[in-house]
């Protein structure tokens, strides 16, 4: 019985009868590592099956707004915030200066952009049951 630690192999060769149960003790030294090497594949397996076949998509965003309703920007209702539509639309809009960006917005929350409202249902995929 080599092994890393001399202790084991000087308690092997000091006691080779040595049991646990009456089995050999070095067996059960063999046996805990043969369990913990299936434990880490099998768990290997199941975490590689998780990421590949599991399913992350965008359900947990529709459940927010469901649950958090008006924190996300769609009242329990089902009207819109008019604030948070316009704001959201910033994130994909750029503006020459700050001024343009100030107009945008007032325009926007005066109903003068449509199309942004559209985006932001799309975008949540709230249908056509939301409203403003």
């Amino acid at each position: 019985m080599g092994g890393l630690n001399p202790k084991f192999k000087d308690f092997a060769d000091k006691h080779p009868d040595a049991t646990v149960l009456g089995m050999s003790w070095a067996l059960y030294w063999r046996f805990g590592l043969l369990v913990l090497a299936i434990e880490a594949v099998f768990f290997g397996l199941l975490f590689i099956a998780g990421a590949t076949f599991g399913d992350f998509g965008d359900h947990h965003r529709k459940d927010m707004h469901r649950t958090y309703g008006e924190s996300m920007g769609m009242p329990i209702g089902g009207k819109l915030n008019i604030d948070e539509v316009c704001n959201s639309a910033l994130a994909y809009m750029t503006f020459p200066d700050a001024s343009s960006t100030e107009v945008f917005l007032s325009d926007c929350k005066a109903g003068g952009h449509p199309e942004v409202v559209e985006r932001y249902k799309a975008d949540m995929n709230l249908g056509d049951g939301a409203a403003i």
